[in-house]
């Protein structure tokens, strides 16, 4: 049941990964990291340095997932603007995925014990409807947004690891 999710997102947001910068990526985007630096030096600096210091921004967003996960796309994608897109994408994916899992979780914990197959069918069309919904499309669009995408897929997670506490041990959860 995880496929159609990310199916439905990959084909509703085929469009999104032009090899461009768009909206705010350009002004707030970290500079790239000097070509030498280790992968573990570059994310030590960023909570040491001031990597927004070359936008010259008065405003300074702390964002330390979002920064980490730009410099991985730098190292991974070797600047490659596509590869940026892509990852906002594949998180969205992630993100219709957890929301189909959570429901999933719900609905089974709230239905008879008869019947927890079906609860599989309402959460696959309400991630559907979360992965397709217009109101996402800035947050994939533009990958300076991505901190909307990983802080959904943060909650959604929590969410979904109390989901399933609550099931084994309901006085912990």
């Amino acid at each position: 049941m995880l496929a159609p999710c990310l199916l439905v997102t990959a084909a509703a947001f085929s469009n999104a990964a032009p090899n461009i910068f768009i909206y705010d990526d350009n002004n707030w985007l970290p500079i790239a990291r000097p070509a030498g630096e280790s992968l573990l030096a570059s994310l030590t600096s960023m909570f040491r340095d001031d990597p927004w210091a070359a936008t010259r921004s008065l405003t300074q967003p702390y964002r330390p997932l979002t920064w980490a996960s730009f410099l991985v796309d730098q190292r991974f994608w070797d600047g490659w603007r596509t590869g940026f897109h892509l990852t906002s994408i594949a998180l969205h994916g992630l993100a219709s995925v957890l929301v189909f899992l959570l429901l999933r979780a719900v609905l089974t914990a709230t239905r008879a014990p008869a019947s927890p197959a079906r609860a599989w069918l309402p959460a696959l069309l309400a991630a559907a409807v979360f992965a397709l919904h217009p109101i996402h499309t800035e947050a994939v669009d533009s990958v300076f947004n991505r901190s909307e995408i990983l802080a959904t897929v943060c909650v959604l997670g929590s969410l979904l690891a109390l989901a399933r506490l609550e099931a084994r041990r309901p006085a912990a959860a």
